[in-house]
C-alpha cells in the first residue's frame, strides 16, 4: 500500500486561514523609545527578542523580531542597513529580517499565527518568505475589499432609509 504524500505546506496554510480580525487590535509599544539612538535601539530590541526567546514566547518573539526587522529596513542607504544588521548577531539578524519581510504588509496578522515562531523563520529560504508575504498581502486585500463592501452595504441602507 503507497502512503500520499501531503503537499500542503503547514505555515502557508496557517496563514491563509488567518480571517479579518472583528475588533481592533494594535501592535504593541517597541522595546526602544522614540528617544534612544540607531545602537540603543538594535541593542534594546535584540535583548528584548532574545529574552523572548528564552521565555519561549512565541507571538512576543515574532513581535520583537518584527521590529528588529523594521529597525534595518528604516534607513534608505543600503550600506546604512548593512551596518544595522551587522550590529546584532547574526542569527537574530536573519530571524529579523525574515519577519519582517513577511509580515511588513501587515503585522497585525502575527497575532493570529498558531505555531509559527522565529526559530522557524530563520530557516526559510527567500523563495518561502516570498510565497508566506504574498499570502499577507492577499489577506490585507481580501480584508480590505470586505470593508468596502460592507461600507458600500451601510452608504446604500442610508439611501434608502433617507427616501422612503
Amino acid at each position: 500500500m503507497t502512503t500520499q504524500t501531503n503537499n500542503i505546506d503547514p505555515v502557508e496554510q496557517e496563514l491563509r486561514n488567518i480571517l479579518p480580525l472583528e475588533f481592533m487590535i494594535s501592535l504593541p509599544t517597541p522595546p526602544y523609545t522614540s528617544d534612544m539612538n540607531i545602537v540603543e535601539k538594535l541593542k534594546v530590541t535584540q535583548k528584548a527578542l532574545k529574552r523572548s526567546i528564552e521565555l519561549h514566547e512565541r507571538i512576543t518573539s515574532l513581535v520583537n523580531a518584527y521590529y528588529l526587522g523594521k529597525l534595518f529596513d528604516e534607513s534608505e542607504e543600503i550600506s546604512e542597513k548593512f551596518r544595522r544588521k551587522n550590529k546584532a548577531k547574526r542569527h537574530y539578524a536573519i530571524m529579523a529580517e525574515h519577519v519582517f519581510d513577511i509580515f511588513e504588509p501587515d503585522p497585525l496578522q502575527i497575532y493570529q499565527t498558531l505555531t509559527l515562531n522565529v526559530q522557524q523563520v530563520k530557516k526559510f529560504k527567500k523563495s518561502k518568505i516570498l510565497r508566506l508575504r504574498s499570502i499577507v498581502e492577499t489577506n490585507v486585500q481580501i480584508s480590505f475589499a470586505g470593508a468596502q463592501d460592507l461600507g458600500e452595504e451601510i452608504v446604500t441602507l442610508e439611501n434608502d432609509h433617507t427616501t422612503a
